[in-house]
């Protein structure tokens, strides 16, 4: 039995959870995993940027403990972090190109 993209029956329309759906799977299969080390580093300190340094990144997926993600570029985030939260950190898991995959937490 063969199991395909999640359709709406009555119009053939993707449902839009797929892609949570999808993204909740790849984060959670990427946790399981053993990991390639990556490295994380700070830029700026109002407003700060986690950046992640390697060219060869395929995927990210970033979670924000005590905070959130203000902007996004192809190598990091700028957070913006809540001043009464007890903890701040941030991970970063995904892959390289070679389909390796990395998790690390930075915490601030």
């Amino acid at each position: 039995h063969q199991h395909s993209l999640h359709l709406n029956d009555a119009d053939s329309i993707i449902y839009s959870q797929l892609y949570d759906i999808a993204d909740k799977m790849a984060e959670f299969f990427a946790e399981q995993m053993e990991t390639a080390p990556v490295d994380l580093h700070l830029e700026g300190k109002e407003g700060p940027w986690v950046k992640i340094d390697n060219s060869e990144v395929r995927r990210l997926y970033w979670r924000v403990n005590g905070g959130v993600v203000r902007e996004t570029s192809p190598d990091g985030i700028r957070v913006l972090l809540f001043p009464d939260a007890k903890t701040h950190s941030v991970t970063v898991h995904g892959d390289y190109n070679s389909r390796t995959t990395f998790k690390q937490e930075l915490k601030l």
